[in-house]
């Protein structure tokens, strides 16, 4: 067998054909680009914020907000997302409500139009949210003519009492002996972090990541198909036509492949307000999984905005499932994955004698190169988050791959800071317990299952 490990020599690998290639076998979408220069940037102080009662024990609130305005505005809209869940009135009417309180459902922030409900002179947003047991908050902004006119902040009403009456939500109700809310975070702030979705103007990403918008590589209709009147061909660019014809009140179901795993998500474009239930997988079972929110998979209900992207929270995904409304017709001008990435050259290579070897080594390296994200994580799709453990592991592969450090090093400091709580490095004082924790054992385990692990999937 031949290795070979290095960052100069030229490795000529053969295709199944026996033609020679200079691309190795690894499903990686950003193989061959360049790497840039790292920074960290330095944190912003955001206006909207996490608000609740004072109390975070299992319960409803209810939360007002007045406003005035001098005429009816050209366009309205309101974004609200809640841990565990809400409903949302305008001026007394019903606008909508989370699709979903399962874990992280909060993560995707919903948009709302809600133009037609608002009036000159005074009005209201009221908000019934709950919690299901945890941490709790409540996040809302509302935006006329493309400016920010009110959003959560101190100045809410919020009461927990349960035998308001039915006008609570009316502009007219007098809630001025409700106490004001309680400030849980700020927007970015812990314990729900950056990881909103469609959250206006918020951009999560950390100055070094990069994104690479990849087109479907097919499509197949699993259920209405006779209703799919019209389905192009993607563009380079996910560019396509589908319309969908709702006939005898089934609900037509689209089914993507993106060829191979990425992380990111789902963007659609297409018939504004029109809503669709989208669910993903690295597998076509795993779509069809009526689990909710099994491994950040969903289900995820977007509604369509026209000319901009309606999205899915960030995981990890080959395939994503599209279920249409059966009684509105609908059409799709655009998908792709939004595939997230950290921009980082391949310098390290493997050619074996053994093709099977040489795409399992290539694999192992796509993996490491998915869990590189803001830190280094344990997984792009369920677990999403920095661990000490696996990085002992997939910071070996990255170092002897790409040969990058500021990642690894980044994420070294977040797990100081963290353990620090505040102190500073000076006073390395161990937490309570920190002592019973086998480190030494757990790296030593996964160091031996390395190689194991580069045959799973892309995205465990």
């Amino acid at each position: 067998m031949k290795t070979l490990l290095t960052t100069t020599a030229l490795v000529v690998f053969l295709t199944s054909s026996g033609r020679v290639s200079a691309h190795p076998p690894t499903l990686d979408p950003t193989y061959g680009m360049e790497a840039k220069a790292q920074t960290v940037a330095a944190p912003t102080v955001p206006l909207s914020k996490w608000i609740w009662s004072p109390k975070m024990d299992n319960e409803t609130i209810f939360a007002r907000a007045t406003f005035s305005l001098p005429q009816v505005p050209h366009g309205a809209s309101l974004y609200v997302t809640a841990d565990d869940g809400f409903e949302v009135y305008v001026n007394g009417q019903k606008v909508g409500a989370s699709p979903s309180s399962t874990d992280n459902a909060w993560a995707n922030v919903q948009r709302f139009q809600v133009t037609k409900l608002l009036r000159a002179g005074s009005n209201v947003i009221a908000v019934r949210a709950f919690n299901a047991g945890g941490w709790a908050g409540l996040l809302a902004r509302l935006d006329v003519d493309g400016n920010e006119l009110l959003t959560t902040d101190e100045q809410w009403l919020v009461t927990d009492r349960g035998d308001l009456p039915a006008e609570w939500t009316q502009a007219s109700f007098d809630a001025s002996s409700w106490p004001k809310a309680t400030i849980m975070a700020p927007l970015g702030g812990a314990p729900w972090g950056k990881s909103l979705v469609n959250w206006p103007g918020l951009n999560n990403d950390a100055p070094y990541m990069a994104h690479l918008a990849i087109a479907p590589k097919s499509a197949q209709a699993v259920a209405g198909s006779e209703q799919f009147i019209s389905a192009a061909p993607f563009g380079s660019g996910g560019e396509t036509q589908v319309k969908v014809a709702p006939a005898a009140g089934t609900a037509p179901v689209l089914v993507v492949d993106f060829g191979q795993e990425l992380a990111g998500r789902l963007q659609v474009w297409g018939t504004e307000g029109a809503a669709i239930t989208v669910t993903t997988g690295e597998s076509r079972e795993e779509c069809d999984h009526q689990e909710p929110q099994l491994d950040n998979n969903g289900p995820f209900t977007l509604q369509l905005e026209g000319s901009d992207p309606a999205s899915t929270p960030y995981t990890a995904f080959r395939y994503a499932k599209l279920t249409f409304s059966a009684s509105t017709p609908v059409e799709l001008t655009r998908i792709i994955c939004d595939h997230k990435y950290y921009p980082v050259k391949y310098l390290g290579t493997f050619d074996c004698s053994d093709p099977l070897l040489t795409r399992i080594w290539y694999t192992g390296a796509y993996t490491a190169h998915l869990c590189m994200q803001e830190e280094i994580w344990d997984a792009p799709k369920r677990d999403r988050g920095l661990w000490i453990g696996d990085m002992q592991v997939t910071g070996e592969t990255i170092n002897t791959v790409f040969g990058d450090k500021f990642l690894m090093e980044h994420s070294i400091e977040l797990i100081r800071d963290r353990a620090q709580s505040g102190r500073p490095p000076t006073e390395l004082i161990p937490p309570p317990g920190f002592a019973r924790w086998p480190i030494s054992t757990g790296i030593k385990e996964t160091r031996v299952f390395w190689l194991a692990s580069t045959t799973r999937s892309s995205l465990c």
